[in-house]
């Protein structure tokens, strides 16, 4: 996203930012790294990052908005690939 994913919000009902800072704190409490730390480990390890093209509509993003290494696909297209995987985490 264009302020990077440590200002991302945890969903529409953010509580005027008090979502996202508590789920920030509980994050940090249980020594959980962060979601740029979780992304870059993956990217590290050979994960891929996938962003469904269906989504954009709901949420008013456009593609041309996401990092550069996320690929855009159709929910057929993620569930094929995804198969493939050892672990598959969807958000």
């Amino acid at each position: 996203m264009p302020k990077g994913a440590d200002k991302l919000h945890i969903s529409k009902m953010n509580l005027a930012g008090m979502g996202t800072s508590m789920i920030k704190r509980i994050m940090k409490q249980k020594q959980v790294d962060s979601l740029r730390q979780l992304m870059q480990a993956g990217k590290r390890n050979g994960s891929d990052l996938c962003s469904l093209l269906h989504e954009h509509g709901h949420h008013g993003n456009p593609p041309e908005e996401l990092l550069p290494d996320v690929e855009v696909a159709g929910v057929a297209s993620y569930l094929a690939e995804a198969e493939e995987g050892n672990l598959n985490l969807f958000i």
